[in-house]
């Protein structure tokens, strides 16, 4: 190999390194802001509504990370016992759609029925929220406060796109099982950068 084709190699090797490294720095970032973020409650209890978003249903039953959303609503509602609660979930592998299994856990966990309101059409976040907006209107009007109920790792990319839906939005976390974090992040990291980069 000649100087000049060793040289070209060595200084490729050195870029190829460079761009690996800041790769796994940004990722990590990312990872550790998903995490802070999503740990920092902003909901007071004295919002109108909250929006609880849907996650795997096995059969009729929830799913653990769907368990974990729901208790989290069920102490939403101790706290602020005359909000609505949207359920917010379309049809999934299940028997039955996510917003009624998530509608028949909180009934059984002491959660008025009249108050769980559910938005069974959506089948991704964007949808999720656009469309829980648009039973919140229906129902009070435009003029109220919600929080959103997910997730950890879920909830910058939820609040984010309730801002773009000029929503005025708290928000209030599930803890994620420590074994399915590197999966769930993994997956988020690359939804957070598709909205970052697509808008939705």
């Amino acid at each position: 190999m000649n100087p000049k084709t060793k040289h070209f190699a060595k200084q490729f090797l050195l870029f190829a390194a460079a761009c690996v490294l800041a790769g796994s720095s940004f990722a990590v970032s990312l990872v550790l802001h998903l995490y802070t973020y999503g740990r920092n409650d902003t909901s007071d209890f004295t919002e109108d509504a909250a929006i609880v978003l849907g996650a795997a249903v096995w059969g009729e039953q929830v799913s653990g990370v769907l368990g974990d959303r729901l208790r989290r609503a069920v102490y939403f509602h101790e706290r602020n016992p005359y909000a609505y609660i949207i359920v917010s979930g379309g049809q999934g592998e299940g028997a039955i759609t996510e917003a009624e299994a998530m509608r028949r856990f909180l009934v059984a966990h002491g959660v008025p029925n009249e108050l769980i309101i559910k938005e069974n059409r959506s089948t991704n976040t964007y949808e999720n929220i656009l469309f829980s907006k648009e039973l919140l209107n229906e129902l009070i009007g435009t003029e109220y406060r919600v929080t959103i109920i997910t997730s950890e790792f879920h909830i910058f990319r939820a609040v984010t796109i309730a801002r773009q839906h000029g929503l005025n939005v708290t928000n209030l976390h599930a803890t994620t099982w420590r074994q399915t974090m590197p999966r769930n992040y993994a997956r988020e990291s690359v939804a957070v950068l598709r909205l970052l980069i697509l808008g939705r």
